[in-house]
């Protein structure tokens, strides 16, 4: 989550009209007409519930699937993102190097790594994506996370069906027209992950 204090005190951007809408200064917002939304995870619930009829339905309406979407969905907003972004990654960011203990990097390692474990194994039982057969919305809530870690230095080898999968999501046209433009240009300065996961 982008911190647009931290945008305009760094470009000199002037967001007073903005801020209004924005209660937290905090991007991605959506704008719907009248209608303003917030957070990543509640854009995406917005646009599959108002405009369901439109394109792929990425939560079905069948009650085991639309079960399967949603647990993996919250699945990956709960466990991926404290156990890869919030416990690992930034420990990383926020604690000096010299303040690091390798006990505690070692034990958020393993947390981090049994986790990306059980993601392999769904990803073993579907052979395509983490709730099933389809691209859903619960791959548009964990890939993310798979991304963010492989430009960390996460190495997919060790996790073939992880691997497969990244592969494919990438893929997408989708995909494709949303990547940063900076991950294309250049190689990430720091890759906390590399050598450990």
């Amino acid at each position: 989550m982008l911190r647009l204090t931290t945008v305009r005190q760094n470009i000199g951007i002037d967001l007073s009209s903005f801020t209004n809408k924005v209660r937290r200064l905090e991007v991605p917002t959506f704008k719907d007409g009248d209608i303003v939304v917030n957070e990543s995870n509640a854009i995406c619930e917005y646009l599959e519930c108002t405009y369901k009829d439109k394109g792929t339905q990425l939560i079905p309406t069948d009650k085991a699937k639309r079960a399967r979407v949603l647990q993996r969905m919250h699945e990956a907003a709960a466990n991926m993102q404290q156990k890869l972004v919030l416990d690992l990654l930034y420990y990383f960011f926020q604690t000096k190097e010299e303040d690091r203990k390798e006990e505690e990097v070692a034990k958020k390692v393993e947390a981090a790594k049994e986790e990306l474990d059980r993601w392999e194994a769904y990803l073993g039982e579907t052979k395509a994506f983490v709730a099933g057969p389809d691209f859903s919305m619960a791959d548009v809530w964990f890939y993310p996370f798979i991304a963010f870690s492989v430009r960390m230095g996460l190495e997919l080898e060790k996790f073939p069906n992880m691997k497969a999968y990244y592969d494919k999501v990438t893929a997408r046209p989708s995909i494709q027209k949303s990547w940063p433009p900076h991950w294309k240009e250049e190689p990430a300065k720091f890759s906390p992950f590399k050598g450990r996961i």
